[in-house]
């Protein structure tokens, strides 16, 4: 799966306007898009300042474009995302955290379905343990 059929990509107007911060990010979220072949790739990536003075960027991945549902937010020094092999580091950190989380909430599903199962075996009076 591509990401770039189905990501959204944000990207804050302060950033737009430096012209070799939006190629740093915009060049992290390619990197991201091409590594998301395995598995579904955020619905919405989104880079914005995190302070008034643009030494911080915050990368948010969600897997939802409403305000609901999985989503992380990271964090990271502007000079670590305009260096390439960091603006790389910082988006499968960022996409690590978010398929941890549907790791999370796949592992409840599994486990409310297990319960389930041994509940019925329980009750016609099998042994579970």
């Amino acid at each position: 799966m591509s990401a770039t059929a189905t990501t959204r990509v944000e990207i804050d107007d302060t950033i737009r306007g430096q012209p070799d911060l939006l190629r740093a990010v915009e060049a992290a979220t390619g990197y991201l898009e091409e590594q998301a072949v395995d598995v579904a790739p955020p619905a919405v990536v989104r880079w914005d300042c995190a302070d008034r003075d643009g030494k911080l960027l915050r990368l948010t991945l969600s897997d939802h474009t409403a305000d609901q549902g999985r989503r992380v937010s990271r964090n990271y020094w502007t000079a670590w995302v305009m260096d390439p092999t960091g603006g790389r580091l910082c988006v499968l950190q960022a996409w690590g955290a978010l398929l941890g989380l549907r790791s999370d909430d796949n592992m409840v599903r599994i486990n409310q379905l297990a319960a389930k199962l041994k509940k019925e075996l329980s009750d016609a009076g099998q042994d579970v343990d």
